[in-house]
């Protein structure tokens, strides 16, 4: 009888560990076209309680300001099946919505072509999913200097 296929899952969780900690690569700084998937999170900051919506994003593909070079490298797994971009989860898209930073959202509303008058701002947000925006992604340093993360600098709206 054939043993059953395992799963990557699987496969990660019953291999043995090296004892060294990877990180995996931040996505390269620049431009790429994401379609925004699932439900928006709405949620409140650890630190100081600060309301904010987030929103998920899946990559479709990479602008001419993201480094070949760089793309390449983070490509490249440890030991495994090279990374694809298309797919890919793009870094979060996060809003603090207070009265000084929802500008920001609104402008985020336009680029995905959902923002008019009427409508409250939480059922534009619902309009979101399944829409395509560009963002531009930007290398931050953690708390600690000791991981680089890639964020969402900008984002703008798709042009043909």
């Amino acid at each position: 009888m054939a043993k059953p296929q395992l799963s990557l899952a699987d496969t990660l969780m019953n291999a043995p560990h090296s004892g060294v900690v990877e990180r995996p690569k931040p996505l390269p700084v620049g431009s790429y076209l994401v379609k925004i998937v699932g439900q928006p999170i709405r949620d409140e900051s650890t630190k100081k309680g600060t309301p904010y919506v987030t929103f998920n994003g899946e990559i479709l593909e990479a602008f001419d300001d993201v480094d070949e070079g760089e793309l390449k490298e983070w490509s490249k797994r440890e030991g495994g099946e090279p990374r694809k971009l298309r797919g890919t989860t793009s870094p979060r898209i996060t809003f603090y919505t207070t009265p000084d930073a929802i500008s920001r959202l609104d402008k985020f509303l336009s680029d995905v072509g959902v923002l008019r008058k009427g409508p409250s701002r939480d059922d534009m947000i619902e309009e979101c999913v399944g829409k395509e925006v560009v963002i531009n992604v930007k290398h931050v340093l953690s708390d600690d200097g000791e991981s680089t993360y890639a964020n969402v600098k900008y984002t703008a709206p798709v042009t043909n």
